[in-house]
């Protein structure tokens, strides 16, 4: 079960951080997509600093609610630029 959790991990990784490339190649280089950078290394490194250090609920319902704050943060960045600011082009965080 160990392994399997580990190769689940370094697949979720991997597809994290082939989607900004991948982006940079659809889409081209436009400097809305640092805003996409950004806040994938930021996660990450959240992550790996507080890895271990705190201990929080892994039970089913709290992982939805980590979910759900995750998929508002994301929304919310694609409705502040696609309504909010006109000077940009809509920054879609997946």
């Amino acid at each position: 079960f160990q392994k399997a959790r580990i190769l689940a991990i370094f697949d979720d990784l991997d597809t994290i951080l082939l989607m900004v490339p991948l982006k940079v190649i659809i889409v081209g280089l436009k400097w809305e997509l640092t805003i996409d950078l950004f806040f994938v290394v930021v996660l990450l490194g959240v992550s790996w600093h507080w890895l271990h250090a705190k201990k929080i609920p892994v039970s089913s319902a709290a992982t939805l609610f980590y979910a759900a704050i995750v998929t508002c943060v994301c929304e919310s960045v694609h409705v502040i630029t696609h309504y909010h600011i006109e000077d940009m082009d809509t920054v879609h965080l997946e």
